[in-house]
């Protein structure tokens, strides 16, 4: 129990947990990108917490890849919102269609990914996460 503390306690410290960068990647086809959070049978956006002075953009890049070892470019930002009931003060939302790379997962935190249509995501188990980024998504998209 010792351990686990002093594991989470480093980590707070290496992150800003006030902040949590996210991103909806989307392919030609116009599905999206999801991934089952390891040891829970829900489905999310890649991307995490930022670091203490890390442009977020910067962050959700950082994330994305350690999480899926995709390369993104071309972010760009469609929300954010602020609560201080979730595991972050202040979640930003990113987009792009712009990835490459293999998929290889870090399976500590993603453990399956998979490409879905939008409409999808009302007949799966997902965080809040997804239909906040779609409807920030759509909402930019009518600008």
């Amino acid at each position: 129990m010792k351990l686990l503390i002093e594991n989470w306690k480093k980590y707070l410290m290496e992150k800003d947990t006030r902040t949590s960068c996210k991103v909806l990647i989307k392919n030609p086809e116009g599905k999206i990108f999801v991934v089952r959070i390891t040891g829970v049978d829900m489905w999310d956006i890649p991307g995490g917490h930022s670091h203490p002075g890390e442009d977020f953009a910067d962050a959700a890049k950082r994330e994305v890849k350690e999480e899926t070892n995709l390369d993104i470019d071309n972010l760009q930002k469609i929300g954010e919102f602020d609560t201080k009931v979730h595991y972050a003060d202040r979640h930003i939302f990113f987009t792009t269609s712009n990835y490459s790379g293999d998929i290889s997962l870090q399976m500590n935190e993603v453990d399956e990914f998979k490409w879905v249509n939008p409409d999808e995501i009302s007949n799966m188990k997902v965080s809040g996460e997804i239909p906040r980024a779609l409807s920030f998504d759509r909402k930019e998209g009518d600008v």
